[in-house]
């Protein structure tokens, strides 16, 4: 393994499933699932990725039958079965774990990102993790941390609608004050109507992908046109 480096593209689904994943890398990049900004390199083995998908396979297991804030180091180590000094040379502390899982959601999401996608179904992806691990969500959002989860879906959904704000606007030749405006808009539009559901703990509207992407198209073009509208009136304000 000599000269040859990790490729942590697609890890983290290797840390929720437990599968191996051979692929090689000509480049060394920062591996989000790791705490403090720690950076696989040559000649680590596999062994350090599948100690990892064992901590964060028992931290996920815990958070579905507990609240993070009762949630000990202790209590990881004990379910994932490794010694203490095992986990704090990944790990700064619970947090940083939790920071760490969300970081590498937002980069999975963001090298995922197909031209193809639609409004809704970008949604659907931006919000797949959630999904997915309702319980552990609800108790993570319970938590002081609670944080993580609005930045984690901020930047989600900003990174999903700029991409449909610049198709809308590329006819009107909007500015980039302007775009960075409407996406904004748009992007805390879907933020709100996200940790509704997370915060009253109930099932997804299984509608309401479709609905914010009906939404969107319905009114971007006005809202493009207004903007643009009022820096003609206040040309100096802009």
């Amino acid at each position: 393994m000599d000269g040859e480096e990790l490729d942590v593209k697609g890890a983290f689904s290797s840390l929720q499933s437990g599968r191996k994943k051979d692929t090689m890398d000509e480049k060394a990049r920062p591996f989000p699932a790791l705490g403090k900004g720690r950076i696989l390199r040559q000649g680590v083995c596999f062994m350090a990725r599948r100690t990892q998908a064992v901590i964060m396979q028992a931290f996920t297991d815990l958070l579905t039958r507990k609240p993070l804030d009762k949630i000990t180091v202790k209590d990881i180590i004990e379910e994932a079965d490794i010694n203490r000094n095992t986990f704090y040379y990944y790990y700064e502390n619970i947090p940083d774990l939790l920071d760490a899982y969300f970081t590498y959601e937002l980069q999975k999401f963001s090298e995922s990102t197909e031209k193809s996608d639609s409004f809704a179904r970008e949604y659907n992806r931006a919000c797949a993790s959630l999904l997915e691990n309702r319980r552990a969500i609800h108790h993570i959002y319970l938590s002081e941390n609670r944080e993580l989860i609005s930045n984690y879906l901020k930047k989600a959904s900003q990174l999903f609608v700029e991409r449909f704000v610049r198709e809308a606007a590329e006819p009107y030749h909007l500015s980039e004050a302007g775009i960075d405006y409407v996406m904004h808009l748009y992007a805390y539009s879907v933020l709100g109507v996200t940790m509704r559901w997370i915060q009253q703990d109930v099932p997804v509207d299984p509608n309401l992908p479709e609905l914010l992407e009906s939404t969107f198209h319905a009114s971007v073009d006005g809202i493009i046109q207004d903007y643009i509208a009022f820096f003609e009136k206040h040309p100096t304000e802009q």
